[in-house]
């Protein structure tokens, strides 16, 4: 936002002048949850920190990374959904994450949780009071699937102040996070009350009524809403500040490939990117983000072409089409450009370009010569072109286990000219059409009809393609190149 990108009446209020209006820090979504607890049992089977932390669990952990000290706070998770999601034909779709949190009330459990949750300290001090030495445990009730959208806004032109982060928790105008909340407390209670396994280990519900909350009756939706919105932590979870979407839909800040909406040359590779929040954790989801985010970039890459230079690309293309042999000093810049240095040279021994079969009746294609980059005179300096190719642009791409054939171009003369693409085309055109009994063309308008050559093939979808230094940038489709008049037999 201090760069110009963001909501332009924003931007405004703190003097920075708005470069591209996006809804940037809008759509903010957070797992929203809180503790239900504390519930006792019988015997000790939590984990107590006054307790359970001893010499011999520092070695134990050392030695086999085992013991208390590999206790992580939760031990087990589920996802269901809710009432209010299967009255919405959602059932198979869960909105709420129920979590067992094993850890046994002590003196220091109050002021802990406080501090992680920035919660109030003496309210907690209170309700926690009467547990404390007991064996118990929690179990953590998260809405998975919030309704509700905060923002964050700018503090002022000072990228070193704290940003006014609200994320609106249990507000979204139809109540539906505090009623899905609501039922996944009363889910777990019974879980804890009605199961088994939970009552033969004795497991109760505490009989303290949390303070602030004692005009409602207890366990009821009432108290429950009220536990709710007085205990309610974050899961860590923000996500969606920059979401994907659509141009000109409601927050959406970059597109489909993570790309900024308006802005050349910038993607955003988080969580913000998120429309919506998942209803589990958040960090796969964004690992995975990264892994996608990565292979776009490479392939953009892999495909891009300065402006320029596709014009360039496609006039030449177009005149050797129509039966031209001027030489275009930019494919002898490309193939000069590597041979400053004699170690630039093995780094590209590559295959430049070749023809591609089109169909049966140009099989005598299959042993076209393919130039390589070793054939390149090394006398040459020329490195203007070169700056723009990048380490991934000469590839070969082929679903065959058979390599396209790399045979190089004869160098037997004694002068070694300048290497020059349109003579190495024009001469492989020559060799190929000497063995056939068609005659030559003269003019496209004599040309036979067979199926034309393709000089490039842009089709990206092919089985088998082959990319040039110079490819297909990703602001011109490929598709473009189809379009040229094909070089014809």
């Amino acid at each position: 936002m201090l760069s110009g990108i963001g909501p332009k009446r924003h931007l405004e209020e703190f003097g920075v002048k708005p470069l591209v209006n996006l809804p940037v820090g809008q759509n903010l979504q957070d797992h929203v949850g809180t503790y239900l607890g504390p519930f006792f049992i019988n015997e000790p089977l939590t984990f107590a920190k006054d307790r359970d932390i001893t010499a011999e669990s520092y070695v134990e952990y050392g030695g086999q990374g085992t013991g208390p000290l590999s206790y992580t706070g939760f031990t087990a998770t589920g996802l269901i959904a809710s009432l209010y999601a299967k009255g919405r034909g959602e059932a198979t779709w869960p909105d709420l994450q129920i979590s067992l949190f094993p850890t046994t009330v002590d003196k220091s459990f109050s002021a802990d949780l406080a501090h992680t949750h920035a919660l109030n300290p003496e309210t907690l001090k209170k309700y926690y009071s009467h547990a404390i030495g007991k064996h118990s445990f929690h179990v953590w009730v998260n809405v998975a699937r919030p309704a509700g959208r905060g923002e964050i806004r700018l503090a002022s032109r000072n990228p070193a102040n704290p940003l006014v982060i609200n994320p609106k928790y249990l507000e979204d105008p139809w109540d539906l996070d505090v009623k899905a909340g609501v039922d996944g407390l009363k889910k777990a209670l019974r879980l804890i009350e009605g199961s088994t396994t939970f009552q033969n280990i004795g497991g109760r519900f505490t009989s303290e009524i949390l303070p602030g909350c004692e005009s409602t009756k207890f366990r009821s939706d009432e108290y429950f809403e009220c536990y709710l919105r007085h205990f309610t932590v974050s899961a860590y979870n923000p996500v969606g500040t920059c979401a994907m979407g659509l141009k000109d839909s409601l927050f959406a800040v970059v597109d489909s490939k993570l790309r900024v909406l308006g802005v050349t040359g910038l993607r955003v590779v988080d969580a913000s990117i998120m429309p919506a929040i998942v209803s589990g954790g958040t960090a796969a989801p964004t690992i995975a983000i990264a892994e996608k985010a990565a292979d776009m970039i490479l392939s953009h890459w892999s495909h891009h072409v300065p402006q320029e230079l596709d014009d360039i690309l496609n006039a030449e293309v177009t005149s050797l089409a129509q039966g031209g042999q001027q030489q275009n000093h930019i494919f002898n810049s490309i193939a000069d450009s590597g041979t400053a240095q004699s170690e630039n040279v093995a780094k590209l021994e590559k295959p430049i370009n070749s023809f591609l079969l089109k169909g049966s009746d140009l099989s005598p294609l299959t042993t076209t010569k393919i130039t390589t980059m070793s054939t390149l005179s090394a006398s040459s300096t020329s490195n203007n072109v070169m700056k723009y190719m990048s380490p991934f642009s000469v590839t070969i791409k082929t679903s065959s286990p058979t390599p396209i054939p790399k045979i190089k171009v004869s160098t037997s003369t004694t002068t070694k000219a300048p290497f020059s693409f349109l003579n190495f085309v024009t001469s492989t055109l020559a060799t190929t059409s000497a063995t056939t009994t068609t005659p030559a063309p003269k003019t496209m308008a004599t040309m036979p009809t067979s199926k034309p050559v393709m000089l490039f093939n842009m089709d990206v979808n092919s089985p088998t393609h082959m990319s040039f230094p110079i490819v297909s940038s990703t602001t011109r489709k490929p598709t473009q190149y189809l379009k040229k008049k094909p070089l014809q037999k």
